[in-house]
């Protein structure tokens, strides 16, 4: 039985053992940096009139600080299933890991780095500097591998990797937990969302990542695999890398719609 964890332990596990692909190129030059941002809380005045006025306004004051303290719990508890998640559309494909039972749409045309001939996974290697033996290496600690056929205007070979390993989260990662998983692969974070799916809410940080010359797009996706249990749910990790922002973004919000 696996034991619940906190977001920051799942971050260190998950930075040893996931990152985003450059298939573009062979090398990966690390540049990465971090911010901080703070919430600010807002508190309402209210001016003395008379006792029943006072007394009202009193009850409205602790009516809200107990929604507000609501809301907060929410944010930071594993959320249940959303709605149905979309049909795949007639240009994609549905793709669904073996050990984590996901499923969610990727491009018809892309093809499964997991699953190729002898023949075709020496081609696919030699884009990315390496040999099949390296490729067969690189793609095992994946759950899903999968990649487009041709390289975009930008030269890059967009692409979707979704980790094997999950672990048990008590609360959904943070902006700060997406910032130290990045930075600990060399990516710089750009923005930082929730999303709902149906199958919970999850944490998605669009970020770039320097290598071999090339700047590439890219989005983190820290997703349920299951319904929360006791106060935890059971999370992995999903990367998409893109030549550019609007290729991740409609790659990501694909995966967002489908997945299941």
């Amino acid at each position: 039985m696996k034991t619940a964890r906190n977001a920051a332990a799942l971050i260190a596990s998950l930075t040893l053992i996931t990152a985003p692909v450059l298939t573009a190129c062979e090398d990966n030059t690390q540049d990465s940096s971090s911010s901080s941002s703070a919430a600010s809380d807002s508190s309402a005045d209210s001016s003395k009139s008379d006792t029943k006025d006072k007394d009202s306004k009193d009850k409205d004051s602790k009516d809200k600080d107990s929604k507000d303290k609501k809301t907060a719990t929410s944010d930071a508890s594993p959320s249940q299933a959303g709605s149905s998640a979309k049909p795949a559309s007639g240009d994609t494909q549905e793709i669904t890991g073996s050990s984590t039972g996901l499923t969610f749409a990727v491009p018809k045309d892309w093809q499964d780095l997991k699953n190729l001939d002898p023949s075709e996974k020496e081609r696919v290697a030699q884009t990315m500097g390496i040999d099949g033996a390296a490729l067969d290496q690189q793609t095992a600690a994946f759950d899903v591998f999968y990649r487009a056929k041709k390289q975009d205007s930008t030269g890059f070979y967009n692409n979707v990797n979704m980790a094997a390993q999950t672990q048990q989260l008590a609360s959904i990662p943070s902006k700060s937990n997406i910032e130290l998983l990045l930075a600990g692969q060399g990516a710089t974070l750009k923005e930082y969302t929730t999303k709902q799916t149906a199958k919970g809410e999850a944490a998605v940080g669009t970020y770039t990542i320097q290598g071999g010359g090339k700047t590439a797009e890219g989005a983190v996706i820290v997703v349920p695999t299951s319904q929360p249990t006791a106060g935890a749910a059971s999370y992995t990790t999903i990367y998409v890398s893109a030549g550019t922002a609007d290729e991740e973004t409609q790659i990501t919000n694909t995966i967002i719609d489908t997945i299941h």
